[in-house]
């Protein structure tokens, strides 16, 4: 069985059996999104050669529960190239889902 996706809803469940067709209905159950910071995040190439251009690819995965309104934010660390959502330009930064933002050497994909 699988939750409605929408989180912050409460839900109940109505089971009966081929024996005893009477519907008995549970309690209600809270339906929640995963917690703040959690989740997983793996990155490839796990490596890079200083002072060569290469191209990071960052995959997020949600905890169970998922994310709802939320967002993912990466840090580029100090001395790399800022990034930067302009196409062609060094730092060039893209998302397959969601909206991306940089703020200094903040990237951020929300939505």
């Amino acid at each position: 069985m699988t939750n409605p996706a929408t989180a912050n809803a409460s839900a109940t469940l109505a089971v009966s059996t081929s024996a005893n067709t009477t519907a008995v209905t549970s309690p209600s159950y809270a339906i929640t999104n995963a917690a703040d910071g959690s989740g997983t995040m793996t990155v490839s190439p796990t490596t890079a050669t200083a002072g060569a251009t290469t191209t990071l690819t960052f995959t997020y995965a949600a905890a169970a529960g998922g994310l709802s309104s939320g967002a993912v934010a990466i840090t580029v660390p100090s001395g790399w190239t800022a990034p930067s959502t302009s196409s062609g330009h060094a730092g060039y930064t893209t998302a397959s889902t969601g909206t991306v933002s940089v703020a200094s050497q903040v990237i951020t994909v929300s939505g």
